[in-house]
């Protein structure tokens, strides 16, 4: 009887949060699209459109960076990605002078080492960023669906994550091989986060770490020598003092778990100086200006709180 009135109680405050959850999915797809449109100047070359896909297995672990997950972790985690991609030249890449970088989007499934954590099937807009010549960087974020989430009654184990959708972030870094004719073969260590920034509760997160093997084929419809950038025009060259402006969105868990989730705007301000036209790295400081709605929960009627006293700064 109680199990019942507690699983109806835990509906009743999803469902009060299933808007915000659609407004979070839009907000993370329309982030995705955003480095297509202006974070650089497409090449019109034909070796540089959308790549064959690219085939990846993995195999690691989930790492238990709570001692709580230590029950949940008890297999190796495992699974495959295939990603769509394209080598990119202006904007970013010809300003930083990062020869050969790429973007894509990469499609994965994993399974995360028990069946409390189950399965995680995510699509991340990925960057990758040359450091040597067959050494490279990588970086990704997007979305996650985890297939086991928790329950109280049919998964009550499952507690390290709250929801079916999750954000996830990505990191790596590899080392890659011609081979021949035939295709590019790529090593990575890697590391990829999927967590709902506790909009459900309980959210422990989960933390995979492993290495990926990833076979690209059609290597002969690459150029074979390197490959030459433009020079970026003076207009774009950013060189002196320079501001840059951001508008962030979110929600913010108070009091009790399953409690009301209140929206938070925040305005962000980066103020840096570039020493030379050339240069690719730069200083910055930075300044946050966030209105709080959740002030409401100190218990003081909406119409006397002051707008002035939901501002905080950083």
């Amino acid at each position: 009887m109680h199990a019942t009135k507690l699983r109806l109680a835990t509906f009743d405050a999803v469902n009060h949060i299933k808007a915000w959850y659609r407004c979070l999915i839009v907000a993370c797809l329309g982030h995705l699209g955003v480095p297509t449109s202006d974070a650089q100047v497409q090449s019109t070359d034909s070796k540089h459109g959308w790549a064959p896909v690219e085939w990846s297995g993995y195999g690691g672990y989930a790492f238990p960076h709570r001692q709580e997950l230590e029950a949940l972790v008890t297999g190796h985690a495992w699974g495959g990605t295939a990603a769509w991609g394209r080598e990119v030249t202006g904007g970013w890449v010809t300003q930083g002078k990062r020869n050969r970088a790429w973007q894509g989007i990469q499609l994965g499934c994993v399974y995360a080492g028990s069946p409390d954590l189950g399965y995680v099937v995510s699509g991340l807009w990925m960057i990758r960023i040359p450091l040597l010549h067959n050494t490279y960087t990588e970086w990704g974020t997007g979305l996650g669906w985890a297939s086991t989430p928790f329950d109280i009654e049919d998964a009550p184990r499952s507690f390290a994550l709250g929801s079916h959708f999750n954000a996830g972030l990505h990191a790596a870094i590899g080392h890659q091989w011609n081979w021949g004719k035939n295709g590019r073969v790529m090593v990575a260590a890697e590391f990829t986060h999927f967590s709902n920034g506790s909009i459900a509760l309980p959210n422990l997160g989960i933390n995979l770490i492993g290495l990926r093997c990833t076979f690209q084929p059609n290597r002969e419809t690459w150029d074979e020598g390197p490959l030459l950038l433009p020079e970026i025009p003076t207009v774009f060259q950013r060189s002196g003092w320079q501001i840059e402006t951001a508008l962030r969105m979110g929600l913010r868990d108070v009091e009790l778990p399953m409690g009301p989730r209140h929206p938070v705007s925040n305005l962000h301000a980066s103020l840096h100086y570039r020493t030379k036209e050339a240069s690719s790295w730069s200083g910055t400081c930075a300044f946050d200006l966030t209105y709080n709605q959740s002030l409401r929960v100190h218990g003081f009627p909406e119409p006397a709180i002051n707008p002035i006293d939901r501002i905080q700064t950083a």
